[in-house]
Formats: structure tokens, sequence, C-alpha cells
């Protein structure tokens, strides 16, 4: 059978050369290499670490972290045949960095690996010398081991610090936070941010790079108390970014704020909108290579990341991205629900700061939707079960003014501002809507409402929307009827006809929606 391993061909009587055995070890080291690159990456060749390797830890009552040993794959992008421009990194034992002393502000410091090697065994061997022929021992090396560098590289001191820009060559592994006059870490005091290879999906291995979407995602919805810039997550969100190889996780009841920070473009909306929030990988900083995995982002205390600098305030587990908020409404043709404007927002994220950060937003993933009452500067009031979500406070159309209505057709955009208390208006994600028509008749009298929307092309047809309030006593009352309707794709629904007798009012309240990126997971 033939040989498809690279391999050296070893001849019949031939001499026996150290070059050739040399040769043979490298091409057997760039088969492996190049399998795992395969398999993990595909043709996108991707650097990073695996599973928990190289997690970085803050030493308590010192300035030191120490660093797990693991395996990653490391490009160079410089190295050729018979060598693989992938690199294979290892460390078999714990090793120790020592941060500088603390300055009168706090700082961001990075810890940075790079592939390096180590002489683990050197041993006498005869040396052929071909002037005298004859042999002479000599110490020669014998094995050598992967010994990746590390280095820690100090950020700059400030009221709000921000993580150092990246450097050529060095992966990055962890932000410590030095706190100003602190004279010891404290343990939490770390954001992983380790570019990661996990192995395929279970469904089988598809290469990123011909991947559309997001693939994977679960859960998600907006909940919103009122009165705040702040919303939370209903259930927890799990997903797996384009060109990604490890799964980000946002946990239930994370909050997600609206603020310039993480505002798509940095500047907040300039009027009541419909507002979308979106998870969006982690960035890397300027001066790192291209060939990084994505990243993770996490840290025991989200405060570093978050709180004033936006983002999440509590407690909840975030993994692997940030959030960005935007007025870039997602697209309704993948349960990811990337925003449709698709291009390149800008973030002035503190944490991200120490130069301009960008972000694709075809890699975002949808969270869900709020109402931004521009007025009162605060997110409405809303609360979410699964892809139902409600608003607290009703907003209603008056329909009486344009009674009665004669066989002309009233659309209604129920994405747009409607009278009400509050203005509100339903975010382009809704397009399953229940609302009430309500009427206060002073009896015996009705009112009769029809209409039509995605589902029906005229009144009459079976499918259509036909009610009627009524009421059979004197005494002036309130009857409702419940209606679901199906708004076209920009969002209207249309009266056709709508005549009374006796109704003195005449109210369409917009009770809640489906919001119907979420229904698809």
């Amino acid at each position: 059978m033939t040989d498809t391993f690279p391999t050296v061909k070893w001849n019949s009587r031939e001499r026996a050369l150290s070059n050739d055995m040399n040769q043979q070890a490298r091409l057997v080291s760039r088969a492996i290499t190049e399998a795992a690159t395969a398999i993990i990456s595909g043709t996108l060749r991707k650097a990073g670490c695996f599973g928990l390797s190289f997690l970085v830890t803050p030493v308590a009552a010192s300035m030191n972290c120490i660093i797990n040993p693991g395996t990653a794959l490391f490009v160079d992008g410089v190295s050729v045949y018979p060598d693989s421009t992938v690199q294979w990194v290892e460390s078999s034992a714990t090793r120790e960095v020592t941060l500088d002393a603390s300055d009168a502000n706090s700082r961001y410091d990075v810890v940075e690996m790079r592939p390096g090697t180590v002489t683990v065994s050197t041993q006498p061997r005869d040396e052929f010398n071909p002037l005298t022929g004859t042999f002479t021992v000599t110490n020669m090396v014998k094995e050598v081991a992967s010994y990746p560098e590390f280095q820690v590289r100090k950020g700059t001191p400030s009221a709000t610090p921000s993580i150092p820009v990246g450097t050529a060559g060095w992966m990055p592994l962890a932000y410590v936070r030095v706190v100003g006059g602190a004279v010891a870490l404290v343990a939490t005091d770390v954001v992983h941010c380790r570019p990661i290879l996990d192995a395929a999906p279970a469904n089988g291995y598809a290469d990123p790079t011909l991947t559309r979407f997001a693939t994977k995602v679960r859960g998600g919805g907006l909940a919103a108390a009122g009165g705040t810039l702040t919303a939370t997550l209903a259930t927890n969100v799990t997903g797996r970014f384009p060109g990604s190889f490890h799964d980000f996780r946002v946990d239930a009841n994370a909050e997600a704020i609206l603020n310039t920070f993480t505002v798509d473009g940095g500047v907040l909306p300039a009027a009541s909108c419909a507002l979308y929030f979106y998870a969006a990988p982690a960035p890397f900083p300027p001066g790192y290579s291209t060939t990084f995995a994505q990243r993770e982002l996490w840290t025991p205390d989200v405060s570093m990341l978050y709180g004033a600098n936006s983002g999440f305030t509590n407690a909840g587990r975030q993994d692997g991205c940030i959030i960005v908020s935007s007025e870039n409404a997602p697209s309704l043709s993948s349960p990811a629900g990337a925003p449709s404007a698709g291009g390149t927002s800008s973030l002035s994220h503190t944490f991200f700061s120490s130069a301009p950060s960008s972000s694709a937003r075809a890699n975002w993933v949808y969270l869900g939707a709020v109402v931004y009452d521009q007025g009162f500067g605060v997110i409405q009031a809303q609360v979410a079960s699964g892809p139902r979500i409600a608003p607290i406070a009703k907003p209603g159309y008056d329909l009486f003014p344009s009674l009665p209505i004669n066989n002309v057709d009233t659309p209604i955009n129920m994405w747009s501002e409607i009278t009400g208390d509050p203005v509100s208006r339903f975010p382009t994600t809704a397009r399953r809507v229940e609302m009430q028509i309500g009427a206060l008749i002073g009896g015996p009298g009705y009112l009769r409402f029809a209409g039509f929307d995605s589902d029906t092309g005229a009144v009459g047809v079976p499918g259509g929307h036909y009610y009627v309030c009524y009421s059979p006593i004197v005494a002036s009352t309130h009857s409702y009827v419940n209606v679901e309707v199906h708004l076209t794709a920009t969002g209207v629904f249309t009266i056709r006809s709508s005549q009374h007798s006796g109704a003195t009012e005449a109210k369409l309240y917009l009770k809640n929606y489906v919001d119907s990126v979420l229904a698809m997971r």
C-alpha cells in the first residue's frame, strides 16, 4: 500500500544522516499539527487555547499570578515547508509571573504568551570526526520541548483604566486589575480573555467561513421594570458566533443598559424608538494577529467590565461577548437575528477605549427589544414570557374620530407611534400582535369592526377579522373583544370598515406581541 503520510524515504544500504532523521521528525510534527488545525478550525487556521489551558489566577497576598499548564495552537505566518505555519504550544507545569507594584491610580496589566522551546536533555554521544576518522564523546542536545514564554505588559494608570493595545507575536491570556495603592492582588481582579478553540459541534463540522449566521442560538427576551435605562434578560442566551469555535453565554436576569458606552455608534437615540439589544463578539484591541479565534471574556467581578462602563451590572454570568444596543432592527431570516443593516459599528466601551473598538454587525446575535422613551429618558416597562412580550402600559389608538369607515382602507402601522399613555410602538420583530377593541356604548348598541392583515386579502373570506362589541342594556357600558392580527411586512393592519350605534368611544389597545426572531428559537 502506498504510504501517503509525509515521510523521509530510507533506502537499502543507504548511510543514515542526522539531517534525514531530523527531517522525518519535522514531517511527523507537521502532519499532526496540520491535522489538529483542520479538525478544529478548518481552512481558517485559527490560533487559540484548548479547554482550561493557560488560565491565569492571581495569587493572594502577592503581586504574582500563576498560569495553568495546557496546550494551544499559534499561527506564525512565516514558517515554510516542511514546518507548519501553525505551531504547537504545550506547557506541562504551572508557571508564575510577577506584576509591577501598584500606582496611585488603578490600571490593567495584560498577561501574554508566545511559543518557545527549552532543552530537556543533554547527553554524551559519540561524534565522528571526519579529519581524524575517529569518534569523540561529546555532550549533545537530545530532547527539546515546547516551553512557551510569558510576559506581563503594564497598562496605563487612570481613574477610568483601559486595557493595553495588542502586541504582535503574542497571545493575550488575561487582564489583571492592579488597584491603585494596593500591595497585593485580589483573586477576583482578573478578566479571562484567551482566544478559545473548542471541538466542532456534535452535528458535524462546517467551516465557519461558510456559515451565514450564528448557530445554536437559544433563549432571549428582555423584561424591564420601567423608569430606568435598564432591561434584564428573561432567559439564558447561548449560541456560537459566526467564525467562532466556542459558545458565548449570558445568564437570565443579567442586566443590559442603554448608555453611550455600548450603544451602536456611541450616541443615544435622538427620539423615542424601538431599541434592540445584541450580544457581540468580544473584540481584540488593535495590534494582535488577525489569526486569533474568538476570545472568551468573563470575570468573577463584573464591575470591571461593566458597572460604570455599561453592560451588565449584576453578577449574572456573561462569557465571550459584550452587549450592545442599536436602533438597527434584526433580520428575520434566522434565529440569530443579526442587524439587517450590516456594516461595521463603532463602540466607545471604556474597557476597550485604549483604541477605537469596532464590531461587524453581521456577527451579532439578537437578545430582545425594548421601547425607549426619549422624552423621559427611560426604557418603558414590559414583561417577557418566552417569545411573547407585553408592555405594562397598553398603548391605544383612538378609532372613534374616524367613524364611520365604509370600505375605505385605513392602515394602522403598529411599528410607528400611536396615541396612548405613554406614546409607544412595537418593534419590527412584532408580526403577531394581540390587541383589544374597546367601546363605550350607550345601549342598546354596538360597534362593528372589520379589517384585514397579512393573512387576509379581504374581509368576508375565511380568516378575515370581523368583530362586534355589543351592549344589550340601556345604561352606558364598556364592551371589549380580543383580536390577534398578523402584521404585514411593513407592520400594517388595515381597517376596512367600522360602524356603530350608540357608541361614544372606540379604541384599539395593543396588548402584546410575539417576537418573530425569538419564536424561531
